[in-house]
């Protein structure tokens, strides 16, 4: 065993970064164990068809409605981007004012205004 570890220098550093680990190592095994109850809750889990099931189940739960608000923003696009392709009519400086005094547009401006304030402190910081 001697000559297995002749070619370690083994200096004072290592000695004692080895001794602050083993201080360590009670909170480290709570940590270790901690981890080790999850990977078995999701390893039996895993094996279990009725858990699974019933996890899928509790998912889409939330994921519906996050779903049918993401496909109707999609078709709101899709329709707009339609419209905006078939309409050929120039856009007058009148129509720009009369577009400014929709509430949709206004509340859109006052976002995009907060947004850039917002955005211009956090680069300023």
């Amino acid at each position: 065993m001697g000559q297995k570890c002749a070619p370690y220098r083994v200096e004072k550093e290592s000695i004692l970064a080895l001794f602050s680990l083993l201080e360590k190592m009670p909170k480290l095994l709570k940590y270790v164990n901690t981890i080790e109850q999850v990977a078995d809750f999701v390893e039996s889990v895993g094996q279990d068809k009725q858990s699974q099931e019933y996890l899928l189940k509790g998912m889409k739960g939330y994921i519906a409605p996050v779903t049918a608000q993401v496909e109707t923003g999609v078709a709101v696009f899709r329709e707009a981007k339609e419209r905006a392709k078939n309409n050929h009519e120039a856009i007058s400086i009148f129509g720009l004012l009369r577009l400014l005094k929709d509430p949709t547009v206004q509340k859109t401006l006052r976002f995009t205004q907060s947004l850039l304030e917002v955005l211009a402190e956090k680069s300023s910081k």
